[in-house]
């Protein structure tokens, strides 16, 4: 399990300072949670805390490096494949090819020597309708493009591909392979809670490591966990922000790997919405909802308390005081 500890740090008032340990404990709590999703259980994870400035971006951060830790690259490729077989006729994605990127179309699926290849329609179909037949084997070239109103064009050279990787990622991965985990747009995790604070926690708050030969390298935690919401409309993503306070839920239409509460009144209004998927509940006892938030957490274990697994955090030991967490494992409903 990855640490952050001490080359880990962060600026405050233009001095950088170490990054306090406590950090590390939310960071082995998303890493840990990562690892132990099943494909038949769903994981729940409740944590009450004291303040919650910075827990759910931490958490996040520790959530991205368990997935890119435990991802096995003959997986990764399959799941993706599997994942682009069940899109919609029509969804309009990204193609990467040889550094660069054009907009394309799915327009199904072909057999071809004995293998199937997804359809990526390139060219207006009033202008021929070029098509790029892209085996399993390429599909992490393959992404689904943010403006789903996007026309395509009756001609593309195509646009350069922007990096999505930087020494900021470099020495936060240290000796992971993780640039595979990146290549393709996949929103593995969403937040809810206040866009602003996630903003100035992800984006606009800088931390920084000492790498190999003391270099200092500083950035943003968004260059991780690269939220949706705070990239460009070219940039690929891994994760999105919803507010809390968001009513028109029919808006939402991805069921997501996991979903964190960033605090009570996310939980409160979205918990039932999200009641299927593997959870992180971050409650803040500072919160006006705090206390209710916690009785609906609570009546939720109690419900499948008899059915449920509870495991323990191999790390429990590390835990802050102040800090209490309620973790289980329940069987997954039939759609």
């Amino acid at each position: 399990m990855m640490n952050i500890g001490k080359n880990f740090y962060y600026n405050s008032e233009s001095s950088w300072l170490p990054a306090p340990g406590w950090l590390n404990f939310f960071f082995k709590t998303g890493q840990y949670f990562a690892q132990e999703i099943e494909e038949k259980r769903k994981l729940t994870m409740g944590i009450t805390v004291p303040v919650g400035n910075f827990i759910p971006s931490i958490i996040s951060l520790g959530l991205m490096a368990g997935f890119v830790n435990s991802a096995n690259p003959t997986n990764l490729i399959d799941n993706h494949f599997n994942s682009l077989l069940k899109l919609p006729i029509g969804t309009i994605l990204r193609f990467r090819n040889q550094g660069m990127f054009k907009i394309g179309k799915f327009i199904g699926t072909t057999e071809m020597f004995d293998e199937t290849l997804l359809m990526i329609q390139t060219q207006n179909a009033s202008a021929g309708g070029l098509t790029e037949f892209v085996s399993k084997k390429r599909s992490l070239d393959i992404s689904i493009n943010q403006n789903q109103d996007r026309r395509i064009p009756n001609s593309q050279s195509g646009k350069k591909e922007l990096n999505y990787y930087s020494p900021f990622m470099d020495c936060f991965f240290e000796d992971v392979d993780y640039k595979n985990s990146y290549t393709f747009s996949d929103t593995k995790f969403l937040l809810l809670g206040e866009r602003e604070s996630l903003l100035n926690e992800t984006v606009n708050a800088k931390f920084g490591f000492i790498a190999k030969k003391k270099r200092f390298i500083s950035g943003s935690l968004n260059e991780i966990l690269r939220i949706k919401s705070f990239m460009g409309a070219n940039e690929l993503f891994q994760s999105d922000v919803l507010t809390s306070k968001l009513n028109k839920k029919e808006q939402v239409q991805d069921l997501r790997t996991v979903i964190i509460y960033c605090n009570s009144l996310a939980y409160l209004n979205w918990g039932d919405f999200f009641r299927g998927n593997n959870s992180i509940v971050i409650l803040n006892r500072t919160d006006t909802q705090y206390q209710l938030a916690k009785e609906e957490l609570n009546n939720r274990y109690l419900e499948v308390m008899k059915f449920a697994e509870t495991p323990k955090l191999e790390f429990s030991s590390d835990m802050p005081n102040g800090i209490e967490t309620l973790c289980w494992k329940e069987s997954k409903c039939e759609p």
